[in-house]
C-alpha cells in the first residue's frame, strides 16, 4: 500500500504547476528582452564606429603614403568615401587591389553633414590629400545620425583623431 508521501510524488511527476510554467515564462521573457535590447542598432554606436573607422582608415592611409613616397587623396562624399593614388601617368586613380583602403559607403542612416576642409565649401565633395612627408590637408569632417554626431578631425602636421563634439575642445 501507498503511503501518503509516494502518492503526493506520483501527482506531482505528472506535470508542471502553473507557478512553475509561469517561473520559466517569466526568466524567458527576461532573457528575450536583453536579447532584444542588444540586437536593436545603436545609431550612437553606429556614428561613432563609423567616425572611429574613418580616422583609422586615415591614419593607415597616411602610413602608408609615406611608406610608399607618394600622394594618397581621399574624396568625402555625403555617403561615404574612397581613397586614390596615383598611377603612371601621375594622374589619381581610384585604389581597388587593396582591402583596407577599398571604397567604403556609410551604413544606412549615417551621414557626413558638414565638411570643412581647408579652401572648399561645405557640402561639396572634399578631397584630402596625404603627402608622403606625412602631413595632410587639415580637414573637420562630422558624421551624425539623427542627433548623434561624432566628428573625425586632421591637422597640417598630420594628427588625425575621431572625437564626440564635446571632446574637440580640447583638442
Amino acid at each position: 500500500m501507498a503511503t501518503h508521501g509516494q502518492a503526493r510524488a506520483r501527482r506531482r511527476s505528472r506535470g508542471f504547476t502553473l507557478i512553475e510554467i509561469l517561473v520559466v515564462l517569466a526568466l524567458l521573457a527576461v532573457i528575450l528582452a536583453i536579447v532584444g535590447l542588444n540586437l536593436t542598432p545603436d545609431a550612437g554606436r553606429s556614428v561613432r564606429d563609423e567616425a572611429t573607422r574613418l580616422a583609422l582608415l586615415l591614419q593607415t592611409a597616411r602610413e602608408e603614403a609615406i611608406l610608399q613616397g607618394g600622394v594618397i587623396a581621399v574624396t568625402l562624399e555625403r555617403d561615404g568615401y574612397e581613397f586614390h593614388g596615383l598611377n603612371e601617368k601621375g594622374e589619381l586613380q581610384a585604389i581597388e587591389q587593396d582591402d583596407t583602403l577599398r571604397a567604403r559607403r556609410l551604413p544606412p542612416g549615417v551621414e557626413m553633414t558638414r565638411r570643412e576642409v581647408e579652401g572648399l565649401p561645405e557640402n561639396k565633395t572634399s578631397v584630402l590629400i596625404l603627402y608622403p612627408s606625412g602631413e595632410l590637408t587639415a580637414f573637420h569632417v562630422t558624421l551624425a545620425h539623427d542627433e548623434v554626431q561624432w566628428s573625425v578631425v586632421g591637422t597640417v602636421t598630420g594628427e588625425i583623431r575621431a572625437a564626440a563634439p564635446y571632446e574637440l575642445e580640447t583638442l
